[in-house]
C-alpha cells in the first residue's frame, strides 16, 4: 500500500508534472503485479488483462505501471471491474422475472 501511495502522490502532484518520479514505484508495482506472470501471458497471446481491485488498490492508475522500457497500457488494453466484495451475490429465483 505505501507504494501504490506513493505512485499515486507522484503522478497526482502537480510540482512534479514533468519529472520521471513516479517511475520507480511504478516499476516496483509492475515487478510485483505483472512480471511474474508476464510469460504465461504472452505465451497465451493475452491482449487484455481485467483487474478487479479490493479496496486499497481500487485507486492504483495501473495503466501507470512500467516494465522499464514502456507503460503496461502500451502492451495490453486494460480493464477494471468491481470487487466481489461490492457486488450482491445472494441467490435470487429468475422465474416470473421482469427484465
Amino acid at each position: 500500500m505505501k507504494v501504490v501511495l506513493r505512485l499515486r502522490a507522484h503522478i497526482t502532484n502537480p510540482a512534479r508534472r514533468y519529472t520521471n518520479s513516479y517511475l520507480p514505484p511504478a516499476q516496483q508495482l509492475y515487478d510485483w503485479l505483472i512480471a511474474p506472470i508476464s510469460e504465461e501471458l504472452e505465451a497465451a497471446n493475452i491482449n487484455t488483462i481485467l483487474f478487479s481491485m479490493d479496496e486499497g488498490l481500487r485507486t492504483l492508475p495501473i495503466a501507470a505501471l512500467h516494465d522499464g522500457k514502456q507503460f503496461l497500457i502500451e502492451k495490453y488494453s486494460l480493464s477494471l471491474i468491481p470487487t466481489i466484495s461490492l457486488m450482491d451475490t445472494r441467490y435470487r429465483k429468475l422465474e416470473n422475472t421482469q427484465v
